[in-house]
């Protein structure tokens, strides 16, 4: 029984591109995961030195309740943003 070389290289070329892609999509993969672990770390872990600013938006007296800025004409803020014009609240 005879084959044609035509057909070997092309089965051939074939295999070797299905081959890359799935070792690309692993590698992706890997690589996909190490990311959300160092992002997890950083998130878990933002917290732990001091903040550079006098205090945390949460902390400022200009911060209200609903979330908004005095400071900065209403401006949303997040709990954990800092402020360069930051008055630290008296905590009891």
């Amino acid at each position: 029984m005879m084959t044609n070389p035509l057909l070997e290289l092309i089965g051939a070329i074939t295999c070797a591109f299905v081959a890359a892609v799935l070792i690309r999509c692993a590698i992706g993969g890997v690589k996909e995961l190490i990311l959300r672990q160092i992002l997890k770390s950083k998130q878990k872990h933002r917290f732990d030195k001091s903040p550079i600013a006098k205090c945390y938006c949460i902390d400022c007296e200009k911060h209200c309740k609903d979330g908004l800025c005095c400071a900065h004409n209403g401006w949303n803020t997040a709990d954990e943003w800092f402020c360069w014009d930051a008055t630290p609240r008296k905590h009891e």
